[in-house]
């Protein structure tokens, strides 16, 4: 309601100080603004009545609509029916809360995506707009109506009843002017005529939209709408976009700030329901009834959440939460067949795991007690079944005996027991413990058994010994365990091929190190000698070819084993040499390494090669030199290189031409020390003596 206050007290204000302009202006002209002032009075204290207590009838809009002032009557009836709606209205939901931690509710559906930037407020001022200067009283009214009523965008909230109620009177009741002969001079209708003509002179949109009553003035009203400007914003668009954006961020306060007209707010109040829905589900999905409850408006949803939160209760078993929230007979017995159900299973669960006692709490029938016992009988028979098997396995037949209550668990358990024997008995008589095996033999038999294998131990000890000292080549100790002549026969072959093995492992061990002289020592034969000297002198051969490779002449002749084999390595090594000596010769030749190359030569036409190209290298240093003498005028150095008659007088020539251009030089610019200096002729010492 502020702003309407607001908006009243500055259009009061106003209306005061363009009369006081008015009466100076033009006096005879104050009665219409008296009558200006009193209409705007009338329409402060509208406005005042939609922030006061609403009318308890409609008897003062019928007095106000009888004495002709329609504004105030739609203020009045309009402020009724606004407390008639609040009486009967429902309480508003409360705004959405942020989704619970950790996992952060999905935000509310973007119904229109949002601008890039906010657009900026507009102002429609008739100061911003700048329009043609009026002079007289409705120029100066005229700009302080406009300015004060409109100055910011956008525009007060307004109540979507308000405005179908006005719409509606509008299109029945029609009220259009009254003749001109009817109407009483100074009357609110001629006045707000006066004031519509004149907005429309001016094509002034705003001021018009807010003096149209009948549908003729209307359509005149919005055919003075144009589109903005170039370069300027459009006060419906910006509107637009900004209760687009308020809807978008969730900001249904200042949207509804946006709003003008029925669809406005009925967009409005779709986008905040489909966000409250939203949320709710939501909360619904989490389980979080309660908080869903919050978002409920609707007989309905308010029915499914206690439903919700019934069932929950019912399904965690606190059975005293869910009888108090039950309102009909059909939840009662819902509650008590949860309860009944968890009983049940109570009653199950601790018979199974056999607690019969705890069971027997929840049986509330002979069959169910009888039930419980018979479960925990079979328990206990489980259990007794289930520790006979293990003893048994385990071995531990005094507990297994005590678990048995049947012959036959009986007899299982002794036929295990002596199996086990037996498997014991074995066991140690083949680890040659005869005293545990004494032990474990029960009859005649077994005590023989045990006997002669504890007689025939030590046999079996010797034997088992000299196989062992023979496959690891001890033969004197598997001659110590022998008894018996084929046994001592049998070491000695043994001890015989294993020297044989070892030589010729040794001999083929020494081939590969190519240790000669042990490899022959351990030869028996010719053919293993013949061998052995076939395997050196193949690689020896193969080692002397190395080194000449490498041009290691001297070391190769060390592995020489006649005269033919030093002299063809003397052969190879002079071939060799030879050819490096031609290589080194080109090499030093090409350098311009001319000493070196002389060095290396050894026959007439390789020394005459040499002085050749030394001569043409000259020659080429010779002129290269003498044309860079020329070119930076070193005259001095130029002459020391020159060899010919032709050289000199072409260097003469050039030197000759250079000094006059000096000489020329020095005497343009007065210079005489210069011009002495390059003076050769008496006619340009004389020149030159000018100078002084």
């Amino acid at each position: 309601t502020e702003p309407y206050l607001m908006r009243a007290r500055l259009v009061g204000l106003a209306l005061a100080l363009s009369l006081a302009l008015a009466e100076a202006a033009a006096p005879s002209l104050l009665s219409l603004g008296l009558v200006l002032s009193a209409a705007s009075a009338a329409s402060a204290q509208a406005d005042d009545a939609d922030a006061a207590a609403p009318l308890d009838t409609d008897e003062a809009a019928e007095e106000v609509a009888a004495a002709g002032d329609f504004e105030e009557a739609d203020a009045a009836e309009e402020a009724a029916e606004a407390a008639e709606e609040e009486a009967s209205a429902p309480a508003p939901a409360p705004e959405p809360a942020p989704a619970p931690e950790p996992e952060p509710a999905p935000a509310p559906a973007s119904y229109e995506s949002k601008p890039e930037d906010p657009p900026a407020p507009v102002s429609t001022s008739y100061r911003d707009e700048q329009p043609e200067k009026k002079s007289g009283i409705f120029g100066t009214l005229g700009k302080g109506i406009t300015s004060l009523a409109h100055a910011v965008v956008p525009t007060p909230k307004k109540d979507s009843v308000r405005e179908e109620k006005k719409e509606s009177r509008r299109e029945e009741e029609e009220p259009v002017a009254p003749p001109a002969d009817e109407v009483p001079e100074g009357s609110p209708e001629e006045n707000r005529k006066v004031w519509f003509e004149y907005a429309v002179a001016t094509d002034d949109y705003t001021l018009a939209n807010e003096l149209w009553v009948t549908p003729e003035e209307k359509a005149t009203c919005d055919g003075l709408k144009t589109p903005a400007p170039a370069g300027e914003v459009d006060v419906e668009d910006a509107r637009c976009a900004w209760l687009d954006y308020h809807i978008a961020e969730g900001e249904f306060g200042k949207a509804e700030e946006m709003c003008v007209g029925p669809e406005d707010f009925a967009k409005v109040s779709a986008a905040q329901d489909a966000a409250r829905t939203e949320w709710r589900d939501y909360e619904m999905s989490c389980g979080n009834y309660k908080t869903a409850m919050s978002y409920s408006v609707t007989d309905e949803e308010i029915a499914e959440c206690e439903q919700a939160m019934f069932k929950k209760e019912c399904e965690t078993g606190s059975y005293k939460k869910a009888l108090k929230q039950a309102k009909t007979p059909e939840q009662v017995a819902e509650v008590e067949k949860y309860q009944e159900a968890g009983r049940v299973a109570w009653m199950e669960y601790h018979a199974a795991c056999g607690d019969t006692s705890a069971a027997l709490k929840y049986a509330v029938t002979d069959e169910e007690e009888e039930k419980c016992k018979q479960a925990g009988i079979d328990k206990c028979e489980s259990n007794r079944k289930e520790w006979l098997a293990y003893y048994t396995e385990k071995g531990d037949y005094r507990k297994a005996e005590e678990c048995c209550v049947e012959p036959a668990e009986y007899e299982a358990v002794a036929a295990k027991k002596e199996e086990d024997r037996k498997a014991w008995l074995k066991y140690a008589i083949e680890t040659a413990d005869y005293k545990s095996a004494e032990q474990y033999a029960v009859d005649e038999a077994e005590a023989a058994e045990v006997a002669a294998s504890k007689a025939a131990y030590p046999e079996v000890c010797r034997s088992q010994w000299r196989v062992y000292y023979l496959e690891t080549k001890q033969y004197k100790k598997a001659k110590d365990c022998s008894v018996t002549p084929a046994e001592v026969a049998e070491c000695e072959a043994a001890e015989a091929g294993s020297e044989e093995q070892s030589r010729t492992e040794w001999k083929a061990y020494y081939v590969e190190t190519t240790q000669y002289e042990r490899a022959i020592g351990m030869c028996i034969t010719p053919e293993e000698e013949g061998e052995v000297d076939a395997s050196f002198e193949a690689v020896r051969q193969a080692h002397v070819a190395e080194l000449k490779k490498k041009g290691k002449y001297h070391e190769a002749k060390k592995y020489a084993l006649s005269d033919e084999e030093v002299k063809a390595c003397d052969e190879e090594e002079d071939a060799n040499q030879e050819v490096c000596r031609v290589e080194w010769y080109k090499y030093h030749l090409e350098c311009g390494k001319y000493k070196e190359a002389k060095a290396l030569a050894v026959t007439p036409e390789e020394d005459a090669e040499c002085d050749k190209a030394e001569s043409e290298q000259l020659e080429t240093n010779r002129t290269a030199w003498l044309g860079y003498y020329q070119e930076i005028g070193d005259y001095t150095s130029a002459k020391a290189l020159c060899c010919s008659k032709e050289e000199d007088e072409e260097c003469s020539k050039i030197f000759d031409q250079y000094r006059s251009e000096w000489l020329r030089y020095a005497m343009d610019n007065k210079d005489y020390a210069l011009a002495k200096k390059y003076s050769v002729t008496p006619e340009e010492l004389a020149a030159c003596e000018a100078l002084k």
